[in-house]
């Protein structure tokens, strides 16, 4: 990932083994918007030489997720299993 200003990041696979990972997660993310969490805003969608993917996302501030950290796991659950 890289930091593009203070608002956005660009996702650009490292390994070329990795392609098919971030062409999932360029195709899901606009499918999991109306979940009861923060999910990245897939701004520009675009392919350099051969294929190789790569997106422009929204950048969302905050740490790792960590089940450790979750006051109410039910309730969590719940409103994914809504979603």
């Amino acid at each position: 990932m890289v930091r593009i200003g203070e608002q956005m990041v660009l996702r650009v696979p490292r390994r070329w083994s990795a392609t098919q990972y971030l062409a999932k997660e360029l195709d899901w993310l606009p499918r999991l918007q109306g979940l009861p969490l923060a999910v990245p805003v897939l701004r520009h969608r675009s392919c350099l030489r051969d294929d190789l993917p790569f997106g422009i996302f929204d950048w969302i501030e905050g740490d790792l997720a960590n089940p450790a950290k979750i006051a109410d796991p039910v309730a969590v659950a719940q409103s994914l299993a809504d979603f």
